[in-house]
């Protein structure tokens, strides 16, 4: 017997057929909305990345000028704050008498106004030309040294120590019995001698001058007078800072001048020796103005804040320097005036630690 043979038949094949009938892709009215919702969403991106970048820009310049201000103003305190220091007492040129307590015999620019030029613990001039720019500047001495050694003897031109090692040709050295002080440059080579020479060139003959050789008549500490004071020699290690305005080391790379169309290319420069600009602080420095402040005790305590120029035979009574500083960013930022660089200005007042204008000598002198 034949097995009868089963016919499958779909329960919907009406509804089959349909489907395989009117299946298609997408419209082109769906792809341009599609499209159209793609770009909207790439807009955003866009907008977002675009808007990011210019407040990375703000906040990048903001913090370079916020950084390069905190960095100029900690420099100048610490020097300003030392100018006078002598170490057992402050380097005020005009004394009681008038006669000055700090003699310096190092040849060469130790001149009036000039870098070691210690008659003067402060000076400074106004409006240094820079292409079409116009800055301060300032200097400011003091006397710093890590060490003292006790005088044996002094015959010109030399002193004895009980060691020599710490000390090299071509050393400055302070000298002083805390009434008096004097700096001369080691001429020969210690190389633990005992002995410390200064040059003839160097001016050794006015260490005996206006009763400076009497200070400095040194004995053994057991065969010293009643009353004669100990004489110490010192390696100075720093005495002398400028502060000025020139053009960047990037700016000299380039090829371009600090001016008013590249004040990124104004730096501040501190300057230690008589070589070169110095050491560069900051750059991006488009201002740098200074006033000089005392205190007038004949006229109610007034307090002047004056420029350099106005200053006058006032200098060994400033006991505060007023700097204010204009900064930019550097790089270009977008401001409330376009894109370009910001700019931003700050002032400090720096207080002279070692100036005590209250004291008698000085109200007589005003």
């Amino acid at each position: 017997m034949r097995k009868k043979r089963e016919k499958r038949v779909s329960a919907f094949p009406y509804y089959s057929v349909t489907l395989l009938r009117h299946q298609a892709g997408v419209t082109i009215v769906e792809v341009m909305v599609s499209i159209a919702i793609g770009l909207f969403i790439l807009a955003g991106v866009v907008q977002l990345y675009a808007s990011a970048t210019q407040n990375s820009a703000v906040v990048q310049g903001s913090s370079t000028i916020q950084e390069n201000a905190r960095y100029i103003f900690s420099r100048l305190a610490e020097d300003v704050s030392q100018a006078g220091f002598g170490g057992c007492f402050n380097l005020t040129a005009a004394s009681a008498s008038g006669a000055s307590r700090f003699t310096n015999v190092v040849a060469g620019n130790n001149a009036e106004g000039e870098l070691y030029d210690f008659e003067q613990f402060i000076d400074g001039v106004d409006n240094e030309a820079i292409e079409n720019l116009t800055f301060d500047a300032f200097t400011v001495r003091y006397t710093k040294s890590s060490e003292r050694h006790l005088a044996l003897t002094h015959v010109n031109p030399s002193f004895t120590i009980a060691d020599s090692a710490p000390f090299k040709q071509g050393d400055l050295v302070l000298v002083t019995n805390c009434s008096r002080m004097t700096m001369f440059r080691v001429s020969n080579e210690p190389a633990g001698s005992g002995v410390l020479s200064y040059a003839e060139t160097d001016g050794y003959n006015s260490l005996g001058e206006g009763g400076l050789e009497d200070a400095y008549e040194v004995r053994v500490k057991e065969e010293q007078k009643p009353g004669t004071p100990p004489v110490f020699l010192s390696r100075s290690t720093m005495g002398v800072a400028q502060y000025r305005i020139d053009t960047s080391a990037a700016g000299e790379a380039a090829g371009v001048n600090c001016s008013s169309e590249n004040a990124h290319y104004c730096a501040l420069f501190r300057k230690t020796t008589t070589e070169g600009k110095g050491d560069e602080l900051v750059e991006g420095v488009q201002g740098f103005e200074v006033e000089y402040g005392w205190q007038d005790y004949n006229n109610q305590d007034t307090l002047y804040f004056t420029d350099a120029g106005s200053v006058q035979n006032n200098w060994n009574l400033v006991d505060r320097i007023k700097v204010t500083a204009t900064l930019n960013s550097i790089s270009t930022a977008p401001t409330n005036e376009g894109v370009q660089r910001m700019e931003r200005s700050y002032s400090r007042v720096f207080l002279v630690h070692n100036q005590f204008p209250s004291d008698t000598q000085f109200r007589e002198e005003l």
